[in-house]
């Protein structure tokens, strides 16, 4: 559960200047590199949200979650299933 009280308001930014430069952050780096998207790449742009998460509510077992997602060899990033069954575990405790 975010708590968005303690979420910052962003600066006052020129949208269209900063457009690309938002969503390229959550693009994997396969992707950017011309290959096409699938599952992991999913599992990556995942695991930025939960990063980012993660650091605002202070919570560690999803910080460790989401840092698996984020490997940059997608062959060693969680399945969804996998990464559904760690997500369980973290929320149930």
């Amino acid at each position: 559960m975010v708590i968005l009280s303690t979420v910052e308001k962003p600066a006052k930014v020129d949208v269209l200047q900063q457009k690309s430069t938002l969503f390229a952050t959550h693009i994997t780096p396969e992707v950017l590199n011309g290959t096409h998207c699938s599952k992991a790449s999913d599992v990556y742009s995942l695991g930025k949200i939960l990063h980012e998460l993660a650091i605002i509510q202070e919570l560690p077992g999803l910080l460790a979650i989401a840092e698996k997602c984020l490997n940059a060899n997608p062959a060693w990033r969680p399945t969804t299933t996998g990464l559904m069954a760690s997500m369980t575990s973290v929320i149930s405790c």
